[in-house]
This record gives structure tokens, C-alpha cells and sequence, in this order.
């Protein structure tokens, strides 16, 4: 079972959790999520990350989700991930978490390995971004 993390700028990843938990019910325990809001600092952030990672790490990996590229939330995820790795933990970090990529990833967590479901959300992560205009062709 792979659990994940998916941390973000402010209340964003409470709500892919609770999203996800529409679909998936008490799965989306599988997911833990921490934002960044302000008055924090990324020092406390990046502790958070490393306790979440630990907490809820299972030996076929965990699966790591920020919203955006070169934010706090992804500088502090890499740090962790830099750290933990050299102590042995297999993990994947993604940028853009949406909601198409979550529930392929939730839908996989009992039977994807992490390279597997490392495949699963780059294969994903180009299939949910569509523009409308063109595909309906007007």
C-alpha cells in the first residue's frame, strides 16, 4: 500500500482530501495534507513534511504531491525528500497535483508499485490538461 502527502500553499490540499474522499471514502486516509499559510515558516513546514513522511510510510513507498513548482511547499518537500532518500525511503515527488491525477493515483494505492504509479501520473498528468476550444473544435 502507498500512502501520500500532498502539500500546498494555504487550505488547497485539505481540499484534495476531502475531494478525494467523495470517491474513495475512508481511503482518502491514505492521504495526508499540510499546507502552508501565513505566518508559518518553511523551517516548520519542511519538520512537517519529514514527521508525515515518517509517520505514514509504508515499505512499498509513498507518493509526495505540491501544487507548483519552485513554491515552499516544493523547495521543502525536495529538502525532506533529499534527506529521507539518503536514509533509505522510496519516494516520488509530482508538481500541479490536480484532480485527475489524484483518483488514478487513489484508485492504484493497493496495487501499484511506486514506479508503476510514478508511470500512472506522467502518463495522467498529460491527459488532464485539455484545451477546451480545440477539442471541441471551435
Amino acid at each position: 500500500m502507498i500512502n501520500m502527502l500532498i502539500v500546498t500553499h494555504g487550505a488547497l490540499a485539505e481540499g484534495f482530501k476531502n475531494s478525494a474522499e467523495m470517491f474513495f471514502g475512508e481511503d482518502a486516509e491514505k492521504i495526508t495534507a499540510l499546507g502552508l499559510y501565513p505566518g508559518d515558516t518553511i523551517e516548520t513546514l519542511q519538520d512537517k513534511i519529514e514527521t508525515a513522511i515518517r509517520e505514514k510510510y509504508t515499505d512499498d513507498g509513498m507518493m509526495i504531491f505540491v501544487d507548483m513548482l519552485m513554491g515552499s511547499p516544493f523547495n521543502m518537500a525536495t529538502l525532506a525528500m533529499r534527506k529521507l532518500t539518503e536514509e533509505g525511503f522510496k519516494l516520488q515527488c509530482f508538481t500541479g497535483i490536480n484532480m485527475p491525477v489524484l483518483m488514478e493515483v487513489m484508485a492504484g494505492t493497493e496495487y501499484m508499485t511506486l514506479d508503476e504509479m510514478t508511470e500512472t501520473v506522467e502518463n495522467v498528468c498529460h491527459e488532464s490538461f485539455v484545451n477546451v476550444r480545440k477539442m471541441m473544435g471551435f
